[in-house]
């Protein structure tokens, strides 16, 4: 009962949610009868109902390779590693699945050395064998067990692939076989490396030797990785948790034609908590692994970023996944793009290399027309966003920007960033949702609404396509600019108690007119010293008085100088009072 080529975990065995009143299946709650809980996310009720077998194998396994480090020989530590490593990953899933998948490795391995450490060799075995292997290998029986076996398979073989990629290349520089076959063993067998991380063979290599030579247990790493357990363990209880009220997963899972039922407003509601849902999710599911590594002592990759806080997409690809992007940028792009080219000949490499790099995602997502729109629309933003950086580069642009300086610099780059940003949220929502869903979403809010605001079909009561379309963009900005003006001038207007009028002669009176502002108001002795502060730090920074940097940590040095300088300014006028 394995799924097929073009299915995920997500995909097998899932019962969709109906609008019915009567509760379905996913809908279920295991803790409360009759109170519903929304299982439609078939990877979450898997894995939650797997997570202590998980957590069981884990801690099994860095005890074993924690005592044999302490207290066994170095050689002896290496063979011991290796066997508690195999041991765990059978308790795992099975003894058929570790057997098949390392029968497979050594004939991946071996094919490679009889083709002459040929690339292609590897590549299109392991694809292959992602792509098409669960119609082939055996499972256990079992939903629960399935799951682990699904993902040992599937990560095994990228590991398989990592490790035949650099035989392939160094075969020949090879001086001592056996060395490299003890690598090969402990980098296979390492457990929290096994499945849903990513960890190239050479990366590995070295975080193990460094793992080796310390004996000694690193007290703030030991206390990094115990704070990290104890977020995680939060984290898997509130998404539980959540998941008894907020039922978006059943909504986004049900057919488009439910969500076609629905206003603007309530589907970009819906995607959006679906979106957060799922950063919830893989941070638990990455999680769990990188905290028995780091506990360990050695570096996993870094938790998934937040996805709502992602203007340039391509963030998103290197530090949600970090493991499947440095994969992806070791293992292809930077082998297709390492010799120097004609620039004509350059841009037609950078585009191959790209439809390269998306044909291996969409090989390990699968081929349906959801994960090819969602690939369209991540290659599409790249593209924006490498045409936006060489324009960047140019020298008009540059001198434009000494201009109008670097706050109006950064406005504009906010506006055109929706070019960025609007391919990448909702190809976001053709990855999330089931086959129709992104389409629906897509034609309902951006299509839709783009050609209310042409016809000027523009009304909130009946909410328009076109009224969202506009919020979305432009309004929101607009009504938070004039609520701040509102509260600006009230503040100009506010006397402050204790301050008396007076017809003397008013220093700052050239202050006041610029800004709109009464003596002795709120403005003036709550407010303005911020303001004055930052436009003498501007004007500083205009006049070139003041070399300020596009680095992080010149722009921090510029912001907590400005707040130093405003806090003067506030005792200067208290002074003058």
């Amino acid at each position: 009962n394995a799924p097929t080529s073009s299915e995920s975990p997500d995909d097998y065995n899932m019962t969709v949610p109906t609008t019915s009143t009567k509760p379905t299946k996913p809908l279920n709650s295991p803790y409360v009868p009759g109170w519903k809980m929304d299982l439609s996310d078939a990877e979450w009720a898997y894995y939650r109902q797997t997570v202590w077998h998980l957590l069981l194998d884990y801690s099994i396994h860095s005890l074993g390779i924690f005592l044999s480090k302490r207290y066994l020989p170095t050689p002896i530590s290496k063979y011991a590693f290796i066997a508690i490593g195999f041991l765990v990953q059978i308790h795992m899933s099975s003894f058929q699945c570790i057997l098949v998948l390392y029968s497979f490795a050594v004939l991946v391995i071996f094919s490679t050395w009889i083709t002459g450490g040929l690339k292609w060799t590897p590549w299109i075995m392991c694809i292959g064998f992602i792509a098409k292997a669960t119609q082939i290998v055996p499972f256990s029986s079992g939903t629960h067990i399935f799951y682990r076996e699904f993902n040992i398979y599937l990560y095994g073989s990228i590991k398989i692939l990592n490790f035949a990629l650099f035989f392939a290349e160094n075969w020949k520089k090879i001086e001592n076989s056996r060395v490299l076959l003890t690598e090969s063993l402990l980098y296979f067998s390492y457990l929290p490396y096994s499945m849903t991380l990513i960890v190239r063979f050479e990366d590995f290599r070295e975080q193990f030797h460094k793992w080796e030579q310390n004996r000694e247990i690193c007290v703030n790493s030991l206390k990094k990785a115990i704070w990290f357990g104890i977020r995680l363990a939060f984290w898997f209880g509130f998404m539980d948790f959540l998941l008894h009220f907020v039922h978006v997963q059943a909504l986004f899972n049900s057919p488009d034609s439910l969500v076609n039922s629905l206003n603007v407003y309530e589907v970009c509601a819906i995607a959006y908590v679906a979106g957060q849902m799922f950063h919830v999710k893989y941070v638990v599911i990455f999680g769990v692994p990188a905290f028995f590594a780091a506990l360990d002592g050695f570096r996993p990759p870094p938790p998934p970023i937040c996805i709502s806080r992602v203007s340039l997409y391509s963030r998103m690809w290197r530090h949600f996944d970090n493991g499947l992007y440095e994969f992806l940028k070791h293992q292809v792009y930077i082998p297709v793009m390492r010799k120097p080219l004609p620039l004509v000949l350059s841009i037609l490499r950078g585009l191959g290399a790209l439809c390269a790099v998306f044909g291996v995602v969409l090989a390990w997502h699968g081929t349906r027309r959801h994960y090819i729109f969602w690939v369209t629309l991540s290659a599409t933003e790249l593209i924006v966003e490498r045409i936006g950086w060489q324009i960047w580069k140019t020298r008009k642009v540059q001198e434009i920007r000494k201009m109008i300086g670097e706050n109006g610099c950064r406005r504009i780059m906010a506006t055109f960033m929706l070019l960025t940003v609007t391919p990448g949220i909702f190809g976001v929502f053709f990855f999330l949702g089931q086959e129709g869903v992104g389409e629906t979403i897509s034609m309902n809010v951006v299509v839709q609404g783009f050609l209310d605001v042409l016809s000027f079909n523009i009304t909130a009561f009946p909410l328009s396509a076109g009224f969202a379309f506009l919020h979305i963009l432009t309004l929101e900005k607009m009504l938070w600019t004039t609520v701040l003006l509102m509260v600006y001038l009230v503040c100009c207007q506010v006397p402050l108690f204790g301050i008396m009028s007076s017809e003397s002669a008013d220093p700052l009176y050239w202050l006041r007119a610029i800004m709109a502002s009464n003596r002795g108001s709120l403005m003036e002795l709550g407010i303005s010293p911020i303001v004055t502060s930052g436009m003498i730090m501007q004007l500083l920074s205009g006049i070139k008085m003041l070399e300020v940097g596009d680095s992080p940590k010149e722009r921090a040095l510029f912001n907590t100088s400005q707040k130093l300088f405003g806090i003067i300014i506030t005792v200067g006028q208290a002074l003058v009072y």
